[in-house]
């Protein structure tokens, strides 16, 4: 009877666990959609300033003077353009994140970085497993 306890146990401790692992994959793939996206939004944030900013310096280059509010605007766009470029660097390394954190949830980081751990173990020996770790060339 304990046995049948005990069996039922842990199938209901490895439903428990494959549920946990699905839904941290799942997790994790909504986070790459997720910031793949934000890129295409910040990327066209990002040119548009710079197109903004082109056309400001050709108008400044085809008129005479620099008035304080066309300076401002100048320097209002420059700020919003370096803003946008933080926030699209900011968005690929959240995307190179989630892309590690999805390898992670899904077992596979040593695989994709091509290292093999080879595990050996000496029965007769209280020493710790050998481990021999082979990295890509």
């Amino acid at each position: 009877r304990q046995s049948r306890l005990a069996q039922s146990q842990a199938m209901i401790a490895y439903r428990i666990a494959v549920q946990s692992a699905i839904a941290q994959v799942r997790s994790a793939i909504r986070d790459v959609q997720t910031n793949s996206q934000l890129i295409g939004i910040y990327e066209g944030s990002r040119i548009a300033d710079t197109e903004n900013l082109r056309a400001l310096q050709i108008e400044r280059e085809t008129t005479q003077g620099l008035t304080p509010t066309f300076l401002n605007l100048i320097l209002s766009t420059q700020s919003s353009l370096a803003s946008a470029k933080m926030a699209e660097l900011g968005a690929k390394v959240d995307l190179s994140q989630a892309v590690a954190t999805l390898y992670r949830s899904m077992g596979l980081t040593l695989d994709m970085h091509q290292i093999q751990v080879d595990v050996e173990s000496d029965a007769t020996s209280n020493l710790p497993p050998v481990q021999s770790i082979s990295l890509p060339r």
